[in-house]
């Protein structure tokens, strides 16, 4: 056997490494509740945060949509299973226009028991990512679906988040027709 090889292999199995350990190092976005996140994704893929601020009022569409979620409208829209919010079913009124290009992330308590996160993504890929809820002294992942592009997403917890952290953060190809995958 050659010397060096297995040093080249090391070397090898290193550089095919690199990129899964790049993406568990990308940015992340943690938002507390109460906050709103303007991000945008450069043309390599990674998120930047071009603004904060305290989250605005929910829209009329975002607080038809929580009435929805809070009383069974959509049945267990949980883990795996998603349910679309259409304008014009359920008395969702229409969606207010998405700024191109840039994601928007908003917290909201709604209460003592219950949290919303809303997404908009003004891109025209679909955006996959993760979540963990950030307490004191723990953090725990929680399931999430893709934001189709130019759309909502709307993720509704029924207990109280602090804090959320948004990570691997990415746009995704994206079919038209195509059902968003949670997990």
């Amino acid at each position: 056997m050659h010397p060096l090889l297995p040093w080249a292999t090391a070397v090898a199995l290193l550089s095919l490494a690199a990129p899964a350990q790049a993406e568990r190092r990308s940015p992340s976005v943690t938002i507390d509740a109460g906050e709103s996140v303007v991000v945008t994704i450069d043309d390599g893929g990674r998120p930047h945060e071009t603004a904060r601020a305290a989250a605005p009022r929910l829209t009329r569409f975002e607080a038809a949509a929580v009435w929805n979620l809070t009383h069974g409208v959509y049945g267990e829209a949980v883990g795996p299973d998603s349910a679309p919010i259409v304008a014009g079913e359920n008395g969702i009124p229409d969606a207010p226009p998405i700024t191109p290009g840039t994601l928007r992330i908003k917290l909201v308590s709604l209460g003592p028991d219950s949290t919303l996160l809303v997404l908009e993504n003004g891109y025209d890929r679909g955006l996959s990512y993760r979540a963990t809820i950030l307490a004191p002294g723990e953090a725990t992942s929680t399931d999430v679906c893709q934001v189709m592009p130019r759309r909502y997403s709307l993720e509704h917890w029924p207990y109280r988040i602090t804090r959320l952290e948004l990570s691997g953060l990415r746009l995704v190809p994206w079919i038209e027709g195509q059902v968003p995958i949670c997990e």
